[in-house]
């Protein structure tokens, strides 16, 4: 595309995680990745051109790696294995976390130097009753990932030193989504937003 920023608010720069005098003088183009529909964005450039209205979804780039914060609103319907997963990235790569797997009570993140959620430090168990509602929160850094349920904590790993994979059939996931597994599920809400380093401590 050749239309280029001439100036961005602050909700820009932290949107996409840089300086607006960084941005002068580039387009979306730079923000893109592997994981981007060059489709949605050729709409996307068309809508500008014409000044019409367009809706559509983008996967873009945050070019600092910044911290973050997600919520999710969810309830187990029914079923027999995880009823909740996100895949999200983190130092450059991805992990996966999993609620309810390996027969309905594991919980964990995938994977940790080779070892899924059902064999890394991260495992713990817990029992997800059928039509019960929940709220998860995930908070990454390069060096930790603590997620909390309905503001209990759940998992704290510290990733320093560590190696990131993912098992290969959530691949469809990355680079930032949700799946369950033999397992109904609603997704009533999801947030995220730049994480507060005050409040995350060490």
């Amino acid at each position: 595309s050749s239309d280029l920023f001439i100036m961005a608010s602050d909700y820009m720069e932290r949107l996409l995680g840089c300086s607006g005098r960084a941005m002068l003088g580039r387009s979306l183009v730079s923000l893109l990745g592997a994981d981007s529909d060059q489709g949605a964005f050729n709409e996307l450039a068309v809508a500008f051109r014409s000044q019409r209205e367009c809706r559509t979804k983008l996967v873009l780039y945050r070019e600092d790696g910044s911290p973050f914060e997600a919520e999710f609103d969810v309830t187990k319907e029914f079923g027999a294995d995880f009823f909740f997963s996100v895949t999200f990235p983190v130092r450059g790569e991805h992990l996966t976390l999993v609620l309810g797997g390996w027969g309905g009570v594991v919980c964990g993140l995938s994977c940790l130097d080779g070892e899924d959620a059902s064999g890394n430090d991260t495992r713990t168990l817990k029992n997800f009753p059928d039509g019960s509602r929940y709220r998860v929160t995930l908070a990454v850094t390069d060096e930790r990932v603590r997620v909390a349920l309905d503001g209990e904590p759940l998992i704290d790993a510290d990733l320093r030193g560590r190696e990131l994979e993912l098992r290969p059939e959530v691949d469809p996931s990355v680079p930032f989504g949700v799946a369950t597994f033999a397992t109904q599920t609603i997704l009533h809400r999801v947030r995220v937003r730049q994480l507060d380093l005050e409040g995350f401590g060490p």
